[in-house]
């Protein structure tokens, strides 16, 4: 009796159809389409019913005539929010999955937001002239003027004792109407604030000569 259902088994094996499906991975953007083709072979010549598990499918189940020579189908997918989702495909026991990762476009207006936002943060090298370890605050001249730099992580506050008035550093944190809300704090070695004050100033030159370059093109 084993031997017989292991034949039968083997049987039912030698002909379970095959199951692919193209593309097996995708990102498009949201509200638009993308069509997955199923390919199904070794059909034995009957009726099979092919389902679709997943989310924005255009059909759910069909039944479908395959036989040897196979079967291709077609399902579309139009997602109507941003995320990450699987797309199954299954015929008898056997399936295939793919996956689409769904992002917003970003407008123009997210992109000018971004801009603005880079715009904002800041890296300045300085010396500093006056220091407030209790109340998070350095005062750093960077050779253009002194400006105040506030820190609010526990981290950099604890270190500030062990700066002192004419260290140089470098900051790195956010511009804001009141100075920089400082993020990163570093001591920096061979800093010259007269050359630093030059570089500055050369830049400050050649920016404003292709600024007016460009307006005047």
């Amino acid at each position: 009796m084993r031997y017989i259902i292991s034949l039968a088994l083997l049987l039912m094996l030698a002909w379970a159809v095959n199951i692919s499906v193209e593309p097996t991975y995708a990102r498009i953007p949201v509200n638009s389409s993308l069509s997955f083709t199923i390919s199904i072979t070794e059909g034995e010549g009957k009726l099979y019913r092919v389902e679709v598990f997943g989310p924005y499918v255009s059909w759910t189940s069909q039944n479908v005539w395959i036989g040897p020579q196979g079967k291709k189908l077609t399902v579309d997918f139009e997602p109507e929010s941003p995320g990450q989702y699987s797309i199954s495909m299954k015929v008898d026991s056997v399936s295939a999955t793919a996956t689409v990762d769904v992002f917003q476009p970003q407008t123009r207006e997210d992109l000018r937001e971004r801009i603005e936002e880079l715009r904002k943060r800041v890296k300045i090298f300085g010396t500093i002239v006056g220091i407030e370890p209790a109340n998070g605050k350095i005062v750093v001249d960077d050779s253009t003027g002194v400006v105040d730099v506030f820190f609010n992580t526990l981290e950099v506050i604890e270190k500030l004792e062990n700066y002192r008035v004419g260290d140089n550093v470098m900051v790195i944190g956010w511009a804001t109407e009141s100075g920089i809300d400082g993020e990163i704090l570093r001591r920096v070695k061979g800093f010259e604030p007269n050359r630093y004050k030059n570089v500055l100033e050369v830049w400050e030159n050649v920016r404003s000569k292709i600024e007016q370059s460009a307006g005047g093109g």
